[in-house]
C-alpha cells in the first residue's frame, strides 16, 4: 500500500515539474519577440495554466508525446500563480480520488533571470 501511495506521490510530483517546464518555455516564447509587452510575473499570475502536452527525449531519439497517459480527471487540473510567489495546484472540475483535496498550495520563485521557476515546497505528501 505504502509503494503505491509513493508511486502515485511520485508520479504526481515528475508531472508537476514536466508542467513547471512547459511554463518556463512557454514564458520565453511569449516574452522574447517584442519589447514594451507584459512582464514576466504579469505573464504567469494573468490565468490559469492547464496541461496540453507532456513529450518527452532519451537521447537523440524522437519526441514521445505522453498526454494520452493522463486521465481525464487529471487534464482537467490546473495551477494558478499568484504575485506573491505562491501558488494553487487545483484538482479542477473532476477528482480523480473524491477524497483528495480540492487544492494545494505551495511557494515558487523566478531563477535565472525569470526564465525559469523553481517550486521550493513538495505538494502531495
Amino acid at each position: 500500500m505504502l509503494a503505491t501511495i509513493y508511486h502515485v506521490i511520485k508520479n504526481l510530483m515528475k508531472r508537476m515539474i514536466r508542467i513547471a517546464c512547459l511554463i518556463s518555455i512557454s514564458m520565453i516564447c511569449f516574452t522574447s519577440c517584442k519589447k514594451d509587452e507584459k512582464t514576466r510575473m504579469e505573464l504567469i499570475t494573468a490565468g490559469n495554466w492547464k496541461l496540453v502536452s507532456d513529450q518527452e527525449k532519451t537521447g537523440t531519439g524522437a519526441w514521445q508525446e505522453n498526454i494520452q497517459t493522463y486521465s481525464p480527471c487529471e487534464l482537467d487540473n490546473y495551477i494558478k500563480f499568484n504575485a506573491n510567489n505562491t501558488f494553487e495546484y487545483n484538482e479542477g472540475p473532476t477528482k480523480c480520488d473524491p477524497m483528495d483535496a480540492q487544492s494545494e498550495t505551495a511557494a515558487w520563485a523566478f531563477q535565472n533571470d525569470e526564465s525559469s521557476i523553481n517550486i521550493t515546497e513538495k505538494l502531495w505528501g
